[in-house]
């Protein structure tokens, strides 16, 4: 079970069924009020930490200024600094301004608590910039679900010295959830499109392209509206495919020749436009693209197809799309499962990217040599080491990588850089090019001294993007090669089964390695090794490695 310490500004009521019922997969801690010093004095390895601030409990009217916000703030900035060095979980501080005021009385100037909130906010977000743990959550946006007024009690404040409603408390505890689960789990990377009354309003296949609804007026606006929100996801990182019972040229005469269309061939990824069941084109497409389904997110707006969806492929999202089509853009815009926390320079390249994982496997599925056809789109991996410049990538590989990861552990960016630190030179970062374009930074290699013999590979790990390139194989190569030119003569690996890494779990022993008894781990590595871990050992003077002339220069 997870813990979460929750500490506020003012009392946070332990026993509100909200905090319980909605962060139920929680061990929850509730720590006196404003006592900050609990984040470095007792916060334990394992615990996230939630801050609730309610400025009317911490600033006056006269002590607003900067000089006298940062004498206030200052100490508990640096506490939090501190604690987000020391700990990998996520620390979250929900910020608001309580109180109420005459908005025509301000309407030449800001209320004193504005300018706090605002002053405190920015300062928030430099650390939330600098740190991938740290996330700030605006309650002020947060509230305007439900209105500021019904997020606040003033009776709970004057009788239990509590600012919130049990409405404000589940909108809180609800928030807290999301960015945490957000935090711990990937996003969705894969938004699946109908077509027909879903992208453009109409049948193609009865209404021709002059019929359609699709342009600048009234539905059309809604669709054209719909086509930008996904344009933007696709900013983001999103991949999009089409799953669209169709007649495939007509289809492709829409995006070809409307004047209205906002996505392009381009923004496609895969598709599948046939009179096949949707499940089985959304199959398809996860092989070609190497992901799981459970990175699916599916929107159509026949409910027909939405059941078939949910009935034979439960791992996919799907959407129940709202009844009225204007709430659509809006919808997808909020839409929680492709949601990000970070969104890195390398996230706009991901369309490119599946763009060319999906024409690998259509060319490799043409070959009948996979050796041959491997050496001929010239692969090019690069080893990179650790620094500034790369870590976020590092991290946010390490964190979201499930399939191909040996032992799935999770570090923050300042935990690899320590461990890169500790152990200097025995951690890296691999690139690949080929024909088919950049696929970036696709890999990471942690390992770690045990004695002067054995070296541990702690963290292996690789993008599934790049699945079926054996690049795995290459990266094992660069690693061993590292361990001897150390004096190394034994590099031992471990696998930790996961629901979802099965596709990694046979690499360590069809790669040279044999298994690990108990009774020879060296006493060294115990502390290192997780109870359910399988272990198994190399030389580090191996001469063959699978698959590594396909890279032979």
């Amino acid at each position: 079970m997870k813990e979460l310490l929750i500490l506020g500004s003012s009392y946070l009521v332990p026993n509100n069924k909200e905090w319980s019922s909605n962060l139920n997969d929680y061990t929850l801690h509730f720590g006196n009020y404003a006592d900050w010093n609990i984040l470095v004095s007792e916060r334990k390895e394992n615990q996230s930490v939630l801050l609730t601030f309610v400025l009317d409990d911490l600033v006056s009217a006269d002590s607003c200024s900067e000089d006298k916000l940062e004498e206030s703030f200052g100490p508990l900035f640096r506490l939090i600094d501190i604690s987000l060095g020391t700990f990998n979980n996520p620390i979250i501080i929900s910020v608001s301004a309580g109180q109420k005021f005459d908005v025509i009385r301000y309407a030449k100037c800001k209320h004193y608590l504005q300018k706090a909130f605002f002053w405190i906010v920015s300062k928030l977000e430099k650390l939330a910039d600098e740190y991938n743990n740290f996330y700030v959550l605006d309650l002020k946006e947060a509230f305007a679900e439900i209105g500021t007024a019904k997020a606040f009690d003033n009776r709970n404040w004057y009788f239990a010295h509590c600012r919130f409603s049990t409405q404000g408390i589940g909108l809180i505890a609800s928030n807290v959830k999301k960015i945490l689960d957000k935090h711990f789990e990937p996003s969705a990377k894969v938004l699946a499109l109908d077509c027909d009354n879903t992208i453009w309003g109409g049948v193609i296949g009865e209404d021709k392209i002059n019929g359609i609804v699709l342009g600048e007026d009234g539905i059309g606006q809604i669709f054209v509206d719909f086509q930008k929100e996904v344009k933007n996801l696709i900013a983001q990182g999103v991949i999009v495919v089409l799953s669209s019972k169709n007649n495939e040229k007509e289809v492709w005469q829409v995006f070809d020749e409307h004047g209205a269309m906002v996505l392009t061939r381009e923004d496609i990824i895969s598709s599948r436009i046939n009179w096949n069941e949707k499940s089985q084109s959304l199959e398809e497409i996860a092989f070609e693209l190497g992901l799981g389904l459970e990175s699916f997110v599916f929107w159509d707006d026949n409910p027909v197809e939405r059941d078939k969806m949910k009935t034979i492929l439960p791992e996919v999202v799907t959407v129940d799309v709202p009844k009225d089509l204007y709430d659509w853009p809006s919808y997808l815009r909020v839409q929680f499962d492709l949601a990000k926390l970070t969104i890195l320079k390398e996230d706009a390249k991901k369309t490119l990217q599946y763009q060319s994982r999906a024409e690998f496997v259509r060319d490799s599925n043409k070959s009948t040599d996979e050796f041959s056809y491997l050496k001929s789109i010239k692969l090019s991996p690069k080893t990179h080491q650790l620094d500034e410049s790369n870590i976020k990538r590092a991290s946010q590989l390490c964190l979201k990588t499930n399939q191909f990861n040996l032992r799935t552990v999770r570090y923050s960016a300042e935990e690899l850089l320590s461990l890169d630190n500790q152990y200097e030179g025995m951690s890296f970062l691999v690139s690949l090019n080929d024909i088919y374009g950049s696929h970036g930074i696709v890999g990471l290699v942690c390992m770690k001294s045990i004695n002067q013999s054995t070296a541990y590979l702690d963290t292996f790990l690789m993008s599934c993007r790049v699945l079926g390139r054996h690049l795995e194989s290459w990266m094992l190569r660069q690693a061993l090669d590292i361990c001897r030119g150390r004096g190394f003569s034994l590099l031992i690996g471990g696998f930790i089964q996961t629901e979802r890494n099965i596709v990694s779990q046979t690499f360590l022993k069809d790669h040279g390695f044999s298994d690990l008894k108990k009774n020879t781990i060296p006493s060294e590595l115990i502390p290192f090794v997780q109870r359910n871990e399988d272990l198994y050992q190399i030389s580090t003077s191996i001469k063959s490695i699978p698959y590594e002339n396909i890279y032979a220069q």
